[in-house]
């Protein structure tokens, strides 16, 4: 995938009392259980220790104007901050507060939230299935769009999602985005005012496509669906298609054999690395895909072992060994499933950014080492190994590596703007690149292979 994303932090604070963490970009991100950061790229993943929680509250103390809550399930618990107060406390300082749940969980938080909180069960019956998102959108009309806040990603709330499970939160502070979910919601709620009209209210098979879908959020291109109207399957098919260099995949249940075939196809090409985890009860159900995947992708496919806890996780990373690449992540609460894309109520995110597709990595590599995965460092091309020459250079620039048939190297020229002016997968011990029309001056030439990316200064003269 082509194309380069920056990632940046430019945000207003918020604080969690408990947690003393601070969101200072316009895209966070939050994992309920360790990570390693011996592979980060500079950004640190961050685990919230039993705080995501109270993280939570500290978004819901923020809203001023309007909540809207989507959750499959809020389990109470005294052990867990109370996130029915938040909730009440909102609403009696002036808060609109609406809340979507499903009709078929437990959802033993909700008759804790007040009666004056409208509220809305999804419908049952044959011809449903669940409401199995988790989102909570914070002043999305706000006239200061710094006020609009998107909270989603993989957590139920109860006392296991927050401090046993594998489980990731994505926190976004963008009007529009929070707006496209508003539409979601309120097309569930069959209105745009505080009483839900079950009338014209939609859900699963009869929800429509009605939303935006892309977005640039601080620079970074991000890609929004719901199930079932949207057709995520056929958009973690096409992410998993475009990936060049490397693929990893945490998931709760994953049955779809299309998909599974999508990463076979990768994970049978020279130098290409796919490797993922899956919860062991989602065997259950996916035992074949599993099967046909482990088959091809062996050591590198692995069931998380963690006996007291569930890999509730359902996430992508595409090319994030490839900064040269379009590095992305793919989350939300979206399972691998035909009924996640053709009959409960979803949401999927795709954000196109190189340091979210790092930090993702960062967890996965966590939950890798976790459950007995041993990572592949063989080989791996350094900085060093690297000779350029001439340099200075005139007419052309020759890149003398080794070249490791079992990982893919990647090689980009850059001016001093940024502008790529040559981009390509070099196969050969020796590459030469004609810089005879190019300007004098200095050059950047980034080199990716494996799990590294180093950059070597070119002067021409």
């Amino acid at each position: 995938m082509r194309g380069i994303f920056y990632f940046g932090f430019l945000f207003c604070c918020i604080v969690s009392i408990s947690a003393q963490t601070t969101l200072n970009g316009k895209i966070k991100v939050y994992f309920t259980k360790s990570v390693d950061t011996t592979v980060s790229k500079g950004i640190y993943a961050e685990q919230l220790l039993k705080a995501v929680d109270d993280t939570l509250v500290a978004y819901i103390n923020r809203a001023k104007f309007s909540l809207d809550i989507a959750i499959y399930n809020y389990t109470y618990a005294s052990t867990i901050a109370d996130i029915a107060a938040a909730i009440n406390n909102a609403y009696n300082r002036g808060v609109k507060v609406r809340i979507i749940y499903d009709g078929s969980a437990g959802n033993t938080g909700i008759p804790k939230v007040s009666s004056f909180v409208p509220k809305l069960a999804s419908p049952q019956g044959s011809n449903y299935n669940i409401m199995h998102n988790k989102f909570v959108i914070v002043d999305a009309k706000s006239s200061n769009a710094t006020d609009a806040i998107v909270w989603t990603g993989s957590t139920n709330w109860s006392n296991n999602m927050f401090y046993l499970d594998a489980n990731n939160v994505v926190i976004i502070q963008d009007k529009p985005l929070a707006l496209a979910y508003r539409t979601e919601f309120e097309e569930m709620w069959g209105d745009t005012g505080m009483i839900p009209n079950t009338t014209n209210s939609r859900f699963g098979q009869y929800k429509t496509d009605n939303t935006q879908h892309q977005f640039i959020i601080d620079g970074k291109t991000v890609e929004l669906y719901f199930s079932p109207s949207d057709d995520a399957n056929s958009r973690i098919i096409n992410a998993i298609s475009k990936a060049d260099s490397d693929l990893e995949f945490c998931m709760l249940q994953f049955t779809r054999s299309d998909i599974a075939n999508a990463i076979i196809s990768k994970a049978q090409g020279a130098g290409f690395v796919a490797m993922g985890i899956e919860d062991p009860s989602g065997l259950l159900v996916g035992q074949t895909v599993y099967n046909n995947m482990k088959a091809v992708m062996g050591d590198s496919l692995l069931t998380d072992n963690q006996s007291n806890s569930t890999l509730h996780h359902k996430y992508l990373i595409v090319d994030q060994s490839n900064s040269m690449a379009d590095p992305i992540v793919l989350t939300g609460s979206h399972n691998w499933t035909t009924s996640a894309n053709t009959t409960n109520d979803e949401n999927t995110l795709i954000i196109h950014d190189s340091t979210i597709a790092n930090i993702y990595y960062q967890e996965f590599v966590a939950r890798f080492k976790e459950s007995g995965g041993v990572l592949s460092m063989e080989n791996e091309v350094r900085a060093a190994d690297a000779t350029i020459y001439p340099n200075p250079g005139g007419a052309e620039i020759n890149i003398s590596m080794p070249v490791n048939a079992g990982m893919k190297t990647f090689v980009k020229l850059e001016n001093i703007l940024g502008q790529v002016l040559f981009s390509d997968q070099i196969f050969d011990q020796v590459t030469n690149i004609d810089v005879s029309d190019y300007k004098r001056g200095m050059y950047f030439l980034k080199i990716a292979t494996g799990t590294t990316t180093f950059v070597k200064k070119i002067l021409l003269n």
